[in-house]
């Protein structure tokens, strides 16, 4: 009832304050103290902030009694501040560089005279904000383009220190595909992706999953903080905030034309990957990049427009992946983005904007045939037609942001703000006008078949599409006296991934091992699911107070999530019966939960050139549709049962299935009871660190950073007790270690589940890093960006039900003889520079851990050595070499388990990929034709030709594929490029 109520008062307050919006995150400010010429503080100075960024013109403020001032809400832009007060001289200061999310300090002195008498004072803008202690990296729209980029936003967010991705990307050649970063212990899970600090993520995977592809060329500036976010901010990890081109009062635009050939993509297939049984290699046919920008007014101050057109896109043949014909399978991955906005100066004092983003994606090519003919299996490799699920038609990503800015005074903002995000995705056969009649000899037949060990696919996948979507509304008040920058406000949020499934056969895939059939992975479709986000919302108190040198950000959030299920029905499968579910509630109910924030930032020295800053911040893990769906009981639900084809024709008949391995609720997942007294997971970061600008324009910055996470979720089957096992000693295949590994005694111990999700009383996980940069202007309007990161994430996962994950479960306390979780560094260098003649050089090098690639766990979580147990594994001649084990033996006679797997080392201790180095450089011609501006580009993408492996086929040891390189860095790629600025 008590949390009901304050629900409701929560709402209400939303209200009340939905016509008070957001304050204006990561947008920027001009600050500082006016005295007079005898040092004394000066209350009552007109301080106004003009600049052609601002379709307004200009924003005013006043000093306070301390003589300070704040002009907060400010586009970034080219800034004069004027200081007038009656009986004084004006004071103007000419030509402030104020990037976005940045707090310019400008101080002023003024003498007594008239107020015609005025002095323009000019000096370089501040590098160091000494009031803000988050770590922010600003990137314009200039710096993307004067250091060689593919163009991703991905890629252009590694020039930050302390951010990773999550993969490699060559050239422009993951376009299409769904990269992320992350940074400083946190995953993907805990980033922010925004546009004019409204937030575009999508409820899939939490929010992690973005799925959109950000045309950044239409930006103006892209604020990226890794660290010490305060309390106005949901989530700890990545922090993006976007910032587009408003147009202005002059019409303007850009165009770029770029490519790759495959005839321009060096071999770097060698001798070491062949002998590791490489046959073929990823290669370029085609990558292409053309975009458009247009922007400038419809009225003259009153309305103006921008426009942004791109579309970018890949053709890469495939290695080992062929069609029926033996010609070479070639993956489409094209993308079409549409970026209208308009900003509507209504008053003097209200300020509209809206924008909307549609992007279409294609994956294909797009299959003509109603159904090819099944691939040979013969044939290496997936047939990319009858798979299915390498072709997507177009799909309509997007999204969409509103926003009105009142400044109801100079001392009062007011913002309100909407934003949507959405997904409409999936594959679209082989089911439908692309498949078979359900119960009919080709619906059988054409279930998707695996190959475990070879890593080769036929036959037809999964059929699904979802709908994914959210709203979010934000709107707060901000105060701003110079000496304090209150703001309070309150954000609401919901959400939906409805989901479609279905498969041939309704089996999920047959699996083989170096062709032999071994089991088959039924499922209980057809499944429908829709797991709803009913609201998230968050409210907010922030403050900055600055007291002589040193400025205290504190604040506080209090945080409401509550999630269900919709009604649902599916129809019976072969395995399962007809289902219909009623709504489930409170899947989970959270809140409130105190989220609070404080950082600190002080001018060491009173010249704001050297800051020092702390920051410690509570930030709750963020959650949308993840629990519904975990207690949704029409989830897709699978389970692997032994099956070795008897008639051997290849289909799986019901009486060649032992059917009783199938707990008895199949049809409806079996669900995990929800702990009523279940907390939500967060983590503590805390950060110190010193900011001091070396020369004019280049700062450097050192840090420690650390994170701590806690209330980690883990499920505790109540039913389960160490007496359902039985111990088996064997021998590792490695280093012929002996240890202990568990089978189930008894099959029906499988369906005698009775789970609890809860959180953990001992899992435990610890990021530690340092981190150094340098980043600034070069003398003569060079660009250079530098960093390294070292840091370790350990995690204790002991809590767990299964005894075979319990080795080394606790990467804490890694036993001997096995080393222990080292510290790992990155190295990046990004810069440009100009000669004479027009010229300009650029070069970017990058070099991280090795890791695997679309992995988006923490960066430690690398490579782990396995071992796959089934009733017929048995010892090898090598394998029990002075060991006491007898070759030709099973290794677990009697097994009741189907397989299990288990750890022959500790994950990412000795099985490691090499590092991923890769040196970017470009060349640049740069000429005059009238008004406008042109590019010629030349452009080098992995530069040394390295040959780097960074997916292995297999990471379970003693088969065939163990540790065999399935995707090695794409050789050397140029780019041609013609760029035009009008």
């Amino acid at each position: 009832m008590c949390r009901t109520l304050v629900f409701r008062t929560a709402v209400l307050l939303v209200a009340g304050v939905a016509l008070l919006p957001a304050a204006a995150r990561a947008q920027s400010a001009i600050s500082g103290q006016v005295t007079d010429d005898t040092g004394g503080v000066l209350p009552g100075v007109t301080v106004e902030a003009a600049s052609p960024a601002l379709i307004e013109g200009s924003r005013l403020a006043v000093t306070d009694g301390q003589g300070r001032f704040s002009v907060v809400g400010l586009r970034p832009g080219i800034y004069t501040a004027t200081f007038t007060l009656a009986g004084f001289g004006t004071v103007i200061r000419e030509e402030i560089e104020l990037p976005s999310g940045f707090t310019a300090t400008i101080d002023a002195t003024l003498a007594v005279g008239a107020l015609e008498e005025s002095i323009t004072v000019s000096g370089e803008s501040p590098v160091v904000d000494i009031q803000q202690a988050q770590r922010t990296q600003v990137l314009t729209s200039e710096t993307l383009e004067s250091i060689v980029n593919t163009g991703s936003f991905f890629t252009q967010a590694m020039f930050t220190a302390g951010v990773r991705m999550t993969g490699v990307d060559v050239g422009g050649s993951r376009y299409s595909s769904d990269l992320q970063v992350e940074s400083h212990g946190a995953s993907s899970l805990h980033n922010q992706y925004m546009v004019d600090g409204l937030p575009i993520q999508n409820a899939s995977g939490d929010g992690s999953d973005t799925s959109n592809y950000f045309a950044q060329v239409g930006n103006e500036e892209t604020v990226i903080e890794t660290s010490g976010s305060n309390a106005e901010y949901q989530k700890g990890g990545v922090r993006v905030n976007m910032i587009p081109r408003d147009g202005g009062n002059t019409f303007s635009g850009t165009g770029y034309v770029g490519g790759t050939l495959g005839a321009w993509q060096s071999d770097n297939f060698t001798q070491d990957i062949k002998d590791r049984g490489v046959t073929s290699i990823d290669r370029v046919d085609r990558i292409f990049d053309y975009s458009t920008t247009l922007g400038g007014p419809l009225i003259r101050d009153r309305i103006w427009f921008h426009f942004t057109a791109r579309y970018w896109g890949t053709r890469l043949p495939v290695a080992d992946q062929f069609y029926n014909d033996g010609s070479q399978y070639v993956r489409h991955g094209d993308i079409l983005s549409v970026i209208p906005r308009l900003t509507f100066q209504a008053t003097p004092r209200n300020k509209f904007t809206v924008m909307v983003e549609r992007q279409g994606k294609t994956v294909g090519p797009k299959l003509e045939a109603e159904f090819p003919p099944i691939i040979l299996e013969g044939q290496r490799g997936t047939d990319p037609e009858t798979a299915g699920s390498w072709n997507k038609p177009s799909r309509p990503y997007g999204s969409a942001v509103a926003k009105w800015t009142s400044t109801v005074s100079n001392r009062v903002l007011l913002e309100l703000g909407y934003s949507k995000a959405y997904i409409l995705d999936g594959y679209p056969g082989p089911l439908g006008t692309f498949g078979a009649e359900r119960f009919s000899p080709e619906w059988y037949s054409r279930v998707e078949k695996r190959d475990l060990s070879l890593g080769t696919v036929y036959n037809g996948r999964p059929w699904w599409w979802r709908w994914v979507w959210n709203n979010n509304v934000t709107g707060a008040i901000s105060y701003v006296t110079g000496s304090h920058n209150l703001k309070t406000g309150v954000q609401w949020g919901n959400g939906s991934e409805e989901r479609h499934t279905r498969a041939y056969g309704d089996i999920n895939r047959i699996q083989y091992r170096n062709g032999i059939p071994d089991s088959v992975r039924v499922g209980n479709y057809p499944v429908f699911y829709d797991p709803r986000l009913r609201y998230d919302v968050g409210m907010y108190v922030q403050d900055a107070w600055t007291i002589d040198r040193l400025t205290v950000n504190y604040g506080t959030r209090v945080e409401w999530l509550n999630g269900f299920v919709a009604e649902q029905h599916a129809p019976a499968g072969r395995f399962v019966p007809e289902r219909n579910f009623a709504e489930i509630k409170d899947t989970p109910d959270w809140g409130p939960d105190l989220v609070p924030r404080i950082g600190l930032a002080y001018d060491l020295f009173g010249d704001a050139r050297t800051a020092v800053k702390f920051t410690m911040g509570k930030y709750l893990t963020p959650m949308m549709t993840s629990m519904a769906r975990r207690f949704n009981p029409m989830e897709i639900v699978t389970r692997d049962l032994p099956w070795d084809d008897p008639n051997g024709d290849g289909i799986v008949q019901d009486s060649e299935l032992d059917l009783t391995r199938l707990p008895t609720n199949f049809g409806e997942r079996r669900l995990a009871t929800l702990d009523q007294d279940i907390k939500r997971e967060y983590h503590i970061e805390t950060s110190a660190s010193v900011q001091h600008e070396l020369i004019t324009g280049l700062s450097m910055t050192g840090g420690w950073y650390h994170r701590r996470f806690s209330n980690k979720y883990t499920t505790d089957d109540l039913e389960r007790t160490p007496d359902d096992y039985r111990s088996v000693g064997v021998v590792s295949p490695f280093n012929g270690e002996t240890f202990t590994v568990y089978d189930i005694r008894d099959v029906a111990e499988l369906s005698n589940v009775d789970e609890l999700y809860t959180n953990s009383a001992d899992d435990r996980e610890v990021y530690s890093g340092f981190e150094f940069s340098l980043e600034g202007r070069l003398p003569n309007g060079g660009v250079l960006l530098a960093s390294t990161t070292t840091g370790r994430s350990l995690l204790d996962e002991c809590d767990v039900d299964d005894p075979n994950e319990l080795r080394f479960c606790d990467r804490f306390a890694i036993p001997t003889p096995y080393d222990g979780v080292d510290f790992k560094s990155d190295f990046k260098l990004a810069m440009s520079y100009p000669l004479p003649g027009g010229v300009q050089l650029s070069a970017n090098y990058t070099s991280m851990p090795g890791r695997r690639i679309r992995n988006i766990a923490q960066v430690d979580k690398e490579l782990p050595m396995e071992w796959r147990i089934s009733r017929s594994t048995r010892y090898t001649e090598a394998g029990c070499a002075g060991q006491s084990c007898t070759a030709g033996a099973l290794v677990i006679p009697n097994m009741v388990l189907a397989s299990l797997t288990v750890p022959l080392a500790p994950d990412g201790t000795l099985h490691k990929l090499e590092r991923q180095n890769q040196l970017n450089f470009g060349v640049k011609k740069i000429f005059s034709v009238g008004d406008s501006e042109y590019h010629a580009e030349f452009n080098f993408y992995n530069a040394l030709n390295n040959d780097t492996v960074l997916a292995v086929r297999s990471n379970l040891y003693g088969t065939s594929t163990y540790d065999q390189p399935s995707s090695i860095m794409l050789g050397r790629l140029m780019r041609m490029a013609l760029r035009v600025k009008w």
